[in-house]
């Protein structure tokens, strides 16, 4: 699944009332063994179903059963399942390459937020690898596992002889590398403007990783999370694309607790923040809020009340983990567009 379709996918399940059915949402690491997978599920659905009675019981059952049926032949690294009967049935089988952890959940309504914590992982960005001769740029997605080599160039390299002496060939040398290294900072102005990439990480010989840096403007060099600088080889490729994800990741994590940092600033400072579930779920309603910062360990009824109506609003919902700030006031947060007015107050006092 990509992105724009799990965007919809979570829009889709904001959207659904809430019924007196019970509905499954199920969501599956599929990295281990499969069978283990199906058991631990089963044995939950079996006791989940024990707590209810009559009508309901037998309903969450048979949806049970359609989520071990799609199991079996499931494939990906995760899967999600979202399925009720009863008057107004519905269900949604995914598959994904990206990992989730293993939660299920029985509610009177879809739980989306493992799927946001999900899309958190469908960014894209721009690896770049480079040595004395050659530069290849490379778009790495992690939510989709995806590995795509967009544009490669190498620099033939000249011999020096009768017509060609050696001042000529360090002249020249220098003059292909400006070429070279201009080139590949156009290449990338148009990729990173055309497909809206969230970071760029620089590898390979350090005195070109130097020069296409200084190269880059100003608004693509803002962009540069890490500089990876280590000779590229067929052998090294692997261990260099695994470092180019791991500070891809903690950048990503900083960001996160730098919107904390700001989330906690503008609540002491100037009051364009909301904290605690009340204020929170007012300014959204009131359509106020810009931004919703949500940690990961916050009770799930609180998560998805929050994050449903942050959805249908269509904002930015930045999940954070372990943040000790955001802890300390009440795990959630959001960033305001305005304050109330005095008009507001006495709107909706009345």
């Amino acid at each position: 699944m990509k992105h724009t379709q799990l965007r919809k996918h979570i829009i889709r399940l904001s959207q659904l009332a809430n019924t007196d059915t019970p509905m499954i949402s199920a969501f599956f690491n599929l990295k281990g063994e499969r069978t283990k997978a199906m058991n631990d599920f089963d044995l939950w659905l079996k006791a989940s179903s024990q707590k209810l009675e009559g009508e309901q019981a037998d309903q969450l059952a048979q949806a049970g059963e359609s989520v071990l049926r799609f199991l079996r032949a499931a494939e990906g690294a995760s899967a999600s399942c979202h399925v009720r009967l009863g008057d107004h049935p519905f269900e949604s089988f995914q598959a994904y390459h990206a990992e989730m952890e293993t939660s299920y959940h029985v509610e009177s309504y879809p739980v989306i937020y493992p799927l946001v914590e999900l899309k958190d992982k469908f960014k894209r960005f721009v690896l770049v690898t480079t040595t004395l001769d050659k530069a290849s740029i490379i778009e790495i997605s992690l939510g989709s596992a995806s590995v795509q080599a967009i544009a490669e160039r190498e620099d033939p390299p000249r011999k020096y002889g009768k017509e060609w002496t050696r001042e000529h060939y360090r002249s020249g040398l220098h003059e292909r590398r400006k070429i070279f290294i201009k080139e590949k900072v156009e290449v990338l102005k148009q990729i990173c403007h055309q497909r809206s990439h969230d970071a760029i990480i620089l590898a390979g010989e350090p005195r070109i990783v130097n020069r296409l840096k200084e190269a880059l403007p100003k608004h693509l060099q803002k962009l540069v999370v890490d500089e990876i600088k280590t000779g590229i080889s067929d052998a090294r490729y692997r261990i260099v694309l695994s470092q180019a994800v791991q500070s891809y990741l903690k950048a990503e994590h900083e960001e996160s607790l730098t919107s904390v940092s700001e989330l906690y600033h503008l609540h002491n400072t100037s009051g364009l923040a909301a904290v605690g579930v009340t204020q929170i779920y007012e300014a959204l309603q009131e359509g106020r809020a810009e931004k919703l910062i949500v940690a990961s360990e916050l009770p799930s009824k609180i998560r998805e009340l929050l994050v449903k109506q942050a959805i249908q609003q269509d904002l930015l919902i930045e999940t954070v983990t372990g943040s000790s700030i955001l802890d300390d006031i009440g795990g959630a947060g959001a960033i305001l567009r305005y304050k109330k007015t005095p008009e507001m107050i006495n709107h909706y006092a009345a």
